[in-house]
Formats: structure tokens, sequence, C-alpha cells
């Protein structure tokens, strides 16, 4: 990861916690972040043109009440 080391020192600057524990907090958050930044790929539903250039809409089907 490419700021790594600044964010941990940041992170021990601000909490008081020390350097190794701000550098695994840090990688922890990271696999979040990159775990919700790949759900945007496997998005649940039709994706279908809109009807200008930077837009989509999305069709999602879910049920209504209870059978």
């Amino acid at each position: 990861m490419a700021n790594q080391e600044d964010l941990a020192r940041l992170m021990t600057l601000e909490q008081g916690k020390p350097l190794t524990e701000s550098r695994g907090g840090i990688a922890y958050a990271a696999t979040f972040l990159e775990w919700f930044g790949e759900e945007a790929s496997r998005l649940y539903g039709d994706m279908i043109p809109g009807h200008q250039v930077d837009k989509r809409l999305m069709v999602l089907k879910q049920p209504i009440g209870e059978r």
C-alpha cells in the first residue's frame, strides 16, 4: 500500500497508539475498503443505458410482501 507508513504515523500522532499497532490497523482497514470497492462490480440487477451519456439506470428485482 502506497501511503501506509504516512497514515500509520498520522494515526499514532492522533491517537497515541504504538506505530506497529497503527500499521496493522491501516492494513486491516484497507482490506475492508478493497472489498467494498469491488462490490460495485457485483451489482445485483440489470444495467440499462440512460438517456444521458453520464447516467446509468439499474433495475432491482425485490419481492413485495409475503406469499
